[in-house]
C-alpha cells in the first residue's frame, strides 16, 4: 500500500490505519530487515504496484468493479482522511485505486518500486545523482505506531498532473516485496499475472532513471523481481509517461467481455481502469505491440 509522500499526516489517515492494525490485514510485528545497499549495487527490486488516481466519489465504485471481477482484496478500499485507497493482487505487480480531488492529488497514475532496502538508500541515491525528497514512514514516527512503509519521492522523475515513479520501502510482512501475491485462481477475467508495464521517458530525464536502474540496463525487457513478470519497458519519448500495464490473460476474447460486463471500457485489447491502460495478451505471447495514448483524468 503506498498514500503518496507526506499525505499520511492526517489524523483521519492514523484512524485508518488502527483500523487495519486492528482488523488483523495489517501485522505488528517487523519483517526482517534488508542489507543496506552498497555503492554500485542495485537499488530498485522490484515493480510493486501502478496506481490509478479518480475522483472521490469514483474510488468506491471502480475497486468495487475490479473486486466484481473476483480478484484478490489485498487492502479493502477505505477513506484515510483527504483520500481513499483500496488495492487488488494482478499477481506479480499489484493495483492500487486513489480516490482524491485534483488538489489534493494532481497526478492521474502512478508507479511504485521497492528499493533492496531503505538503509543507505539517501545515500546511494545521492552518490548516482538521482534527486530525490527526503524519506518519509508511514505512520509517521511520531504516531508511535509500528512503520508499514517509508516512500522516498523520486523529485525529477514526475510529470506533473500526469504521472510519477516513487520508491516504497516496506517494513510489514503483510507486504513481503520478496513474495508478491498472486493473482486470484478462477477470477472471471482470467488475469494469471503483469507481463510488463511499459513507460515512455524523455532524452532529459533517460540519464536520471538509468542512474536509478543501474547495473539494470534501460530497454524494452527490464526483468525485475518476480520469475515470470513484472518486467518494466522503457523506451525514449517525447515526456515522461506510461504507455500501458501488459496483462497475461488465459483467454483475450473471455478476459474482454469480463471487463466489459463489469462496467469497464474495453477498445479491442485495451481496457481502460480509471487512468490506467491495461492490455491484454494471452500466457505465453511473445513481443507485445500496440502503443496507447496516455489516458486523461478519470472521473
Amino acid at each position: 500500500m503506498t498514500l503518496l509522500q507526506d499525505r499520511c499526516v492526517t489524523r483521519g489517515c492514523l484512524i485508518g490505519f488502527v483500523a487495519l492494525l486492528v482488523s488483523g490485514l495489517l501485522a505488528l510485528s517487523a519483517a526482517p530487515a534488508d542489507a543496506a545497499i552498497k555503492p554500485g549495487g542495485r537499488v530498485v527490486r522490484s515493480l510493486n504496484h501502478v496506481t490509478t488516481v479518480v475522483s472521490p466519489s469514483a474510488g468506491p465504485a471502480l475497486f468495487a468493479k475490479l473486486t466484481s471481477l473476483g480478484l484478490k482484496v489485498l487492502w479493502p478500499f477505505q477513506s484515510y482522511g483527504s483520500y481513499g485507497s483500496g488495492g487488488v493482487a494482478l499477481g506479480v505487480v499489484n493495483l492500487e485505486v486513489i480516490g482524491a480531488t485534483q488538489a489534493a492529488l494532481p497526478f492521474p497514475r502512478f508507479i511504485t518500486f521497492v528499493p533492496e532496502s531503505d538503509t543507505g538508500l539517501a545515500a546511494e541515491l545521492a552518490r548516482r545523482n538521482v534527486s530525490a525528497g527526503a524519506q518519509q514512514p508511514t505512520p509517521p514516527a511520531s504516531s508511535g505506531m509500528p512503520t508499514i512503509f517509508t516512500v522516498t519521492p523520486l523529485t525529477n522523475l514526475q510529470n506533473y498532473r500526469n504521472f510519477l515513479m516513487q520508491l516504497s520501502y516496506y517494513t510489514d510482512p503483510a507486504f513481503d516485496a520478496h513474495n508478491p501475491p498472486t493473482a486470484a485462481s478462477g477470477n472471471k477475467a482470467g488475469i494469471d499475472h503483469v507481463k510488463r508495464v511499459r513507460i515512455t521517458v524523455s532524452r532529459k530525464l533517460r540519464g536520471q532513471l538509468s542512474r536509478l536502474m543501474a547495473p539494470i540496463p534501460l530497454g524494452p525487457y527490464m526483468q525485475l523481481a518476480g520469475s515470470k513478470g513484472g518486467m518494466l519497458g522503457v523506451r525514449t519519448g517525447r515526456s515522461l509517461g506510461l504507455t500501458d500495464v501488459v496483462v497475461s490473460v488465459r483467454d483475450v476474447k473471455v478476459a474482454a467481455a469480463a471487463f466489459r460486463a463489469a462496467g469497464f471500457k474495453v477498445r479491442g485489447t485495451l481496457v481502460s481502469v480509471g487512468n490506467l491502460p491495461l492490455r491484454l495478451v494471452p500466457l505465453h505471447h511473445g513481443a507485445v505491440t500496440g502503443r496507447v495514448k496516455a489516458a486523461g483524468r478519470g472521473s
